[in-house]
């Protein structure tokens, strides 16, 4: 995954398991929701040669963000004023 549970708790001032469960799905909706939003496809971040996801620290900060605004306000739209604004900078202008 391109950003680990531990994170995305830590993000969320989480400690403990009790919510991991919804912190993983919303984990893996703002990878989505954030890799859709610049049109990459997730194997854009792979590291072939060592299998591990490299994502741009401001991707990573995008998505964390995202974790947060879906955890928290289920309701509101995820891709906030900061996540855009954020993601601008990573995103091909010709694609999107």
């Amino acid at each position: 995954m391109i950003i680990d549970l531990e994170k995305a708790k830590g993000q969320l001032d989480l400690i403990g398991s009790d919510n991991d469960d919804r912190v993983k799905i919303a984990l893996d909706a703002a990878v989505a929701i954030v890799l859709d939003y610049l049109k990459v496809p997730l194997e854009t971040y792979l590291d072939d040669s060592t299998g591990v996801y490299d994502v741009p620290v401001i991707v990573g900060s995008a998505i964390l963000l995202c974790v947060e605004s879906l955890f928290t306000d289920p309701q509101a739209d995820p891709l906030t004023t900061a996540v855009r604004s954020i993601l601008l900078r990573s995103r091909d202008p010709a694609l999107a």
